[in-house]
């Protein structure tokens, strides 16, 4: 299992140059990444999956919920980025998925079932790049 970061534009963006991690331009302060790219050039064993959960949202009486984030995601090959909502401890749900590059503001909605919810941004990848995370809301 690899590990999502946590860090800053100025750290970032330094790590690996010609990689397009200037144009992370919406994300403020401190904000996640899962980056396959660097996790290759360490010694490792298996590939690159990383999963990070939100506290649980109640949500008890809705239809629908809104969620936003900011986002910084490069494609390539294999590599997986889902949005997953989880309601009351059951089954992940797809709620968004990336297959292409992304960078901007997110606004999916998600249609409630009884109970709370976990959000999971899920990344998966191999010597692949990166999915940056920032501004995660719910409601």
């Amino acid at each position: 299992m690899a590990r999502l970061a946590f860090t800053t534009d100025e750290f970032w963006t330094k790590t690996q140059r010609d990689q397009y991690r200037e144009l992370n331009v919406r994300s403020r302060d401190v904000f996640a990444v899962a980056d396959s790219d660097e996790w290759a050039d360490k010694t490792f064993k298996g590939g690159y999956d990383s999963t990070l959960v939100s506290p649980e949202y109640p949500v008890a009486g809705l239809s629908s919920v809104p969620v936003s984030f900011t986002t910084h995601y490069q494609q390539e090959g294999s590599q997986t980025a889902q949005v997953l909502a989880v309601w009351d401890g059951g089954t992940p749900v797809v709620v968004k998925s990336c297959s292409a590059q992304t960078n901007g503001q997110q606004t999916p909605a998600l249609a409630v079932p009884a109970g709370a919810s976990r959000l999971r941004f899920r990344y998966t990848g191999s010597n692949n790049w990166y999915w940056v995370l920032d501004n995660v809301r719910v409601g």
